[in-house]
């Protein structure tokens, strides 16, 4: 039987994500900027740089390119280029929550269990090249 096939593996795989793997932070206990004061993300010493509108842009061409069944990472990572981590956690607002199939990615519409950005990315992002462009990027958040 192929490895990729085999039950077990994908139960194995299903009961780490669920409930081993280790998460940096949760990035919803920031304070929100609101169009009156959109400067109040702060995070670590960063100002957010972009727009609300600018992030709902951002999160949503990310959701359509995670949402695939191919995701690009070069697409992936050009989207969050030239972002700050107050950035980062504007667009990881607007992102919210988007459900993932672990086992067909692509196909969560009725059925998997919803991430946020940050899971999906870590989800996504295989290269460890890519991880590491992450990580220097946004060092408090990967």
């Amino acid at each position: 039987m192929p490895l990729l096939m085999n039950p077990i593996l994908w139960a194995v795989l299903l009961i780490y994500f669920l409930f081993f793997r280790e998460k940096k932070i949760s990035l919803d206990q920031f304070v929100k900027p609101t169009e009156d004061n959109p400067d109040a993300l702060n995070y670590y010493g960063t100002r957010a740089t972009i727009s609300q509108a600018k992030a709902t842009s951002i999160a949503s061409k990310l959701k359509k390119e995670m949402g695939s069944s191919f995701t690009s990472e070069s697409a992936v990572l050009g989207y969050l280029v030239g972002l700050n981590e107050a950035d980062y956690i504007l667009v990881y607002q607007k992102f919210g929550y988007y459900k993932r199939d672990l086992v067909a990615p692509g196909s969560a519409f009725l059925v998997g269990t919803d991430y946020d950005l940050t899971e999906w990315l870590t989800l996504e992002i295989t290269s460890s090249a890519n991880k590491q462009k992450l990580k220097n990027q946004f060092p408090n958040i990967f």
